[in-house]
């Protein structure tokens, strides 16, 4: 969960970083780059806070389940705390791409007008604000599953997939959240990312996002 938080702090204040420097480009062209001393700052206190809260062993980020989708630079020596932090470090910058990419249109040129420009910095402040709240709800779902704690967060995000307008109906959808339930404590393996692939056994439906 450390490394979680580190990571969720990271993308914060590197998003805020990178928007700011992108919103005064396209004012007046005076930032083409972020500053790179604050970059490699955010960079080094989320390095730090890994390191502190995970002074493992390759054999304990073994039963931990890593690598998983974590790129392990040398399989000799097994995953490693400096995995670990290399993991961390391209895979957030690899999701605030994406999402700047989103914010910003790479084909638009400054300078902006006001009014184009204030519009632009509130399409990445809310899109910014949004993605870190996506990481931050999913990193304490993420938590609560491994800890056998599951049921702390609404079973409406493990929906059944149900017929059109019936998942506004409220008893028809107990009846799902009911299952879903069910389904949570019989697998204590239990990852966000069955979510779109395990059908339900009697039903033969798939899960589906709340929606």
């Amino acid at each position: 969960m450390a490394s979680a938080k580190a990571s969720q702090k990271y993308v914060a204040g590197k998003l805020k970083l990178v928007q700011k420097c992108r919103n005064a480009n396209l004012k007046d062209g005076s930032c083409p780059a972020p500053d790179v001393d604050a970059v490699a700052k955010l960079d080094a206190k989320r390095t730090s806070a890994i390191a502190k809260a995970c002074p493992l062993i390759n054999t304990d980020f073994d039963l931990m389940g890593f690598p998983g989708p974590c790129t392990d630079a040398n399989p000799a020596d097994g995953f490693t705390l400096s995995d670990l932090q290399a993991c961390m470090a391209t895979s957030h910058d690899a999701f605030i791409t994406a999402a700047l990419d989103l914010e910003y249109d790479a084909t638009v040129m400054g300078p902006l007008g006001a009014a184009d420009l204030k519009c632009q910095a509130e399409v990445a402040k809310q899109s910014g604000a949004f993605a870190v709240c996506l990481l931050k709800n999913v990193s304490k779902c993420r938590d609560a599953i491994l800890k056998g704690q599951a049921d702390r967060y609404p079973v409406r995000l493990l929906r059944h997939q149900l017929p059109e307008g019936q998942h506004r109906d409220p008893k028809v959808q107990s009846q799902a959240d009911g299952r879903n339930r069910e389904e949570v404590h019989r697998h204590p393996d239990f990852q966000l990312e069955d979510l779109h692939a395990r059908p339900d056994r009697q039903s033969g439906r798939r899960y589906l996002p709340d929606q």
